[in-house]
């Protein structure tokens, strides 16, 4: 299996593992601020977007982000909305195929982005009700400081 395969099922594991039970403005608000706390403590600068259903439930931007960065948030939900997975996910897949996101599926990059940080609100029984995108990083650090973050919040 290539390392590409192995990211790809290591990927699906953590959407099919990282589910609430229910989801709400106060798991919002808690899991933005264990966000902006681990960020906060690794002596990172983020941007955090929490949505649930398209409506905007949690958002910062700390010291040291650039207005960009809310535009690549937006962009990263845009991907969540859009394939009901992480945007991780979607472009490992894309990168198995040997292409990329915009020619694959032939999206704006004007409204969507290439890249990790968007990660599915998974509620059991309802499936995709939101997403959590982190930018300022790396992609796969902003990927992973919210696989990080939902491991602890739901104690997985």
């Amino acid at each position: 299996m290539s390392e590409v395969q192995e990211r790809m099922q290591m990927l699906a594991g953590q959407e099919n593992t990282l589910v609430f039970p229910k989801f709400d403005q106060e798991d919002a608000v808690a899991i933005g601020l264990k966000l902006f706390e681990k960020a906060k403590a690794e002596g990172k600068n983020i941007a955090v977007h929490i949505s649930l259903n398209r409506r905007d439930m949690f958002h910062l931007s700390m010291d040291g982000c650039a207005p960009d960065n809310d535009v690549w948030l937006r962009k990263k939900e845009n991907m969540i909305y859009r394939f009901l997975k992480s945007s991780f996910r979607t472009v490992t897949f894309c990168e198995m195929m040997g292409t990329d996101v915009f020619g694959f599926y032939a999206l704006d990059p004007d409204s969507y982005a290439g890249a990790g940080g968007g990660f599915p609100i998974t509620v059991e029984g309802a499936g995709c009700v939101g997403a959590i995108c982190c930018g300022g990083m790396m992609p796969h650090e902003d990927h992973q400081i919210i696989v990080d973050v939902l491991k602890e919040y739901l104690n997985k």
